[in-house]
Order: structure tokens, then sequence, then C-alpha cells
């Protein structure tokens, strides 16, 4: 058998007849002898069993002859149903899951038990690394609030003590008052003197007038016998220095220019002098013409002997508090400067003086209800 012939039967087949490449079985029947040495194929040849082929070609491609037409048609028909079998296997496992979805992670107003089946079901999708991540996330959450369980008001306090803290720093003290306690303050500087503040002018502490300009004297006598007017009701300058103030209780200075000089209690350091006349709504007139409008203040240090030392000229404004206080300033600086540009007085003033220069409209008279002085004591002087 020439080399060409031998071979012949072990090329390799086509694709489309490869069906598998698995070693095909050696066959155990004896081999039957070649009727000729050359023309025919042999039994080997044809069936492919030859042993020189079998030895060169077992680790390579080598392969059976293909099979019979009819048994090729039921293996391919056979693959066919087993595929179908998997394809229907496949459908029936993905309709099953997507029951189960539809059923355990339903909606949330489900069953308990249901909800805790879609919760399972929802976690089981979930990459381990972001289920670890939440799980830590949750067990911090549950211990600050059992931290918060434990100490929250503890906490709370001390936030409240801080905050209250910082408030009476940086806060103005009238923001932080309740509306009883300003409502107590302000009944407190009612009964001090509706001010809160010392009146070294005041009568019954000891404060005397001096001396004053003329009194107005009304034209209508109080008492008359036989239609004479026999005796005239006219206040004294010493009720600028009582604290009695209602309608018609003033000092009644003739003219609209005057002065009331007092004595003061003590040697005071003047800081601040206080005017006080009835407010429009109360007047009987319904007019406040007759009120003190530009005044002067005047200071002596020891004696009427001592030269004047003007404290300061200020303005009452009718319309706004009835009480209205003014600062005194430092004279000497007043003398070169304008009052905000001056300190408080330091002089030490034993006798003041009230000049009013002008009223509001009255030429007849001038009524001062009240004035007081305010400052600081100074006994050994």
């Amino acid at each position: 058998m020439s080399r060409e012939t031998r071979y012949r039967s072990c090329k390799k087949p086509p694709a489309s007849q490869c069906y598998h490449r698995r070693r095909p079985k050696t066959s155990t029947r004896p081999r039957a002898k070649s009727r000729s040495r050359s023309g025919t194929r042999s039994d080997s040849a044809a069936t492919g069993t030859g042993s020189k082929c079998s030895r060169r070609h077992d680790n390579h491609s080598c392969l059976p002859a293909p099979l019979p037409q009819a048994q090729q048609l039921d293996r391919v028909e056979a693959q066919s149903d087993e595929c179908d079998g998997l394809v229907s296997a496949s459908s029936s496992i993905e309709s099953f899951e997507s029951g189960c979805n539809a059923r355990r992670c339903g909606p949330s107003w489900l069953s308990l038990a249901e909800l805790l089946k879609s919760i399972s079901c929802q976690l089981s999708k979930v990459n381990p690394m972001n289920f670890g991540c939440c799980t830590l996330c949750i067990l911090g959450v549950l211990l600050l609030l059992g931290f918060l369980y434990l100490y929250g008001l503890t906490l709370l306090y001390q936030l409240y003590r801080l905050l209250r803290i910082l408030a009476q720093t940086f806060l103005p003290s009238s923001w932080l008052k309740t509306t009883q306690e300003i409502v107590e303050e302000a009944l407190y500087k009612y009964s001090a003197d509706r001010l809160g503040l010392t009146d070294y002018a005041l009568e019954s502490s000891g404060a005397t007038v001096l001396c004053s300009s003329e009194t107005y004297y009304s034209k209508f006598g109080i008492i008359s016998v036989f239609n004479l007017p026999t005796w005239y009701h006219a206040s004294t300058p010493s009720s600028v220095i009582q604290p009695d103030v209602q309608p018609g209780n003033c000092w009644a200075m003739n003219g609209n220019f005057g002065f009331v000089t007092i004595q003061l209690v003590m040697p005071v350091v003047v800081t601040a002098v206080t005017l006080e006349h009835i407010p429009k709504e109360i007047s009987v007139a319904g007019r406040l013409d007759s009120a003190p409008r530009d005044f002067m203040i005047i200071g002596k240090e020891r004696g009427l002997d001592s030269p004047d030392v003007i404290l300061g000229s200020f303005t009452y404004k009718i319309g706004e508090n009835p009480i209205q206080l003014f600062h005194i300033k430092d004279p000497n600086c007043l003398m070169k400067e304008t009052p905000e540009k001056c300190g408080p007085n330091k002089l030490i003033i034993s006798i003041i003086t009230l000049k009013i220069l002008n009223n509001y409209g009255n030429l007849e008279y001038t009524c001062i209800y009240r004035f007081r002085v305010h400052g600081n004591p100074q006994p050994s002087a």
C-alpha cells in the first residue's frame, strides 16, 4: 500500500461534520485481511483504525468518518429536544423568581411576615461590602440614640446654661427680662420718685428756696367780702421742690422770664437735673403754653457770695416725656467745645439756680411743677 493510500482516511473532515473531538474507541474486532495490496482501500483504512494512523494522529484532530445521514438526523433531533427542555426549564425558573419578587418584595402595606420576607429578599440582592457598610451605619445610629437617651437631658441642660451665659455676655440685659421682671422694675422705679435717682433738691430732705423772682397772682380772689376780693390763692416757689405734681399745683412765675435759687441738701457733684411738667392730656386749658422752654442752670460752690458757674443751657420739649433729664457737662470745657465733646461735671455745687429764659407763648406766667438735682454727694466738702 502506498503512503498516499495509507493516510487518505486520516485527513481532517470538514467543519460541518466535526460533531465532537472525543477520542474514538479502538475496535476490538479482529482486523480483516486486505483483499489486495493496492486498488481499493482496506477495512482498516475505511474504518480509520489503522495502527499507524491512530498512533500518529491520536493527539491531533483525526476524527472518525461521519455517520450515515439517518443517524445524523436522529442525533440532531435529540440535541434539539434537549435544548428545548433546557429553555423551558430556564423560563420556568425565571417565572418562578419573578413570582417570588412579586409576592415577597411587594408594597409596604403587606403583613409583617411578608414585609420581613421583602426585606430579606432585598438584602439578598445587596453587595456584601455595601451591606457591611449599611450595618455599621445602623449600629452607629443606634449607639447615638442610646447615648442621647441616657445623657440627652444632661446635655440639653448644659447647652441651655452655655447659651444663657453667652446671651448675658453679649446681649442687652433688657432682652433677657421676663414681663414680670419688667413690670416689677417699673413699679420700683415709680416708687423711687419715678426715676430711681436721688433728688438733692427735695424740700422734705432738707433743701430750701433761698430766693426767686416774682410770683404771679390771679386777678380774681378766692375769698371776697361784699364782692370785694380779700384773699388770693397763689403757690409759693417751694412748690418747685415738692413731690406733689397735680394740674394747677405749680409755682406760677410772673411773666415768661424768671429764676429760683435753691440750697441743696448737701454739697453735690451735680451730674444731671430734671425738669417736670404735666402732660397735655390732663391740662385743664388743654394746652401747655405756660410750660418753660429754654432755661439755664447756674451753680455756686459755697455760698451766695461765690461766683456763678454756668453748668449748661437746655430746652424742655413739650409732647415728649413729662419728666426730662438733662446731663451736666464740665463747665470749663463748655467754654471751648460743644457739650457732645465735653466730659461730666466735676465741680462741687452747694447752691443751684434754675433760670427760665422763655416759655411756649404765655406772656402772663410760667408754671414750674418740679425741679430735681442729681449727682454724687460730698459730705466732707
